[in-house]
């Protein structure tokens, strides 16, 4: 008599496991999706991405056939790709913004020490 309320609770609370992991599996796929779109903008990401691609696209299927645990780690690792292909792409426009702001800074810098020098000169002719 116990047995029966006790397997309807456990069936319930598996159900409600596997539905919480299709909802995250869900969650992870759009994500990814949006990442891609968003590293898709950059063309010089194209590279980068597609190893993020094929895993979303592994994913994708991994979920189809009811897999989510796998689906999940797929989704999951596309989404690090992704993060990790921005990154870089970030890091690579701010290594370059960086080295052009160096040279203007010791552009800056020479000019600067050559009107320091001038203003020397003019001194001492006065």
């Amino acid at each position: 008599m116990r047995i029966k309320p006790l397997l309807t609770a456990f069936f319930l609370m598996m159900f409600m496991g596997c539905a919480s992991n299709q909802a995250l599996v869900n969650s992870s796929i759009q994500q990814a999706e949006s990442l891609k779109t968003t590293a898709g903008e950059s063309k010089s990401l194209s590279v980068k991405t597609t190893l993020a691609d094929e895993k979303l696209e592994e994913a994708k299927k991994q979920n189809e056939i009811g897999k989510t645990e796998e689906a999940l780690l797929a989704a999951e690792e596309s989404l690090l790709q992704y993060r990790l292909a921005l990154a870089q792409s970030t890091h690579d426009a701010l290594s370059k913004d960086y080295a052009a702001l160096e040279k203007e800074v010791q552009s800056a810098e020479s000019y600067k020490n050559q009107l320091k020098s001038k203003l020397e000169q003019m001194r001492k002719e006065k």
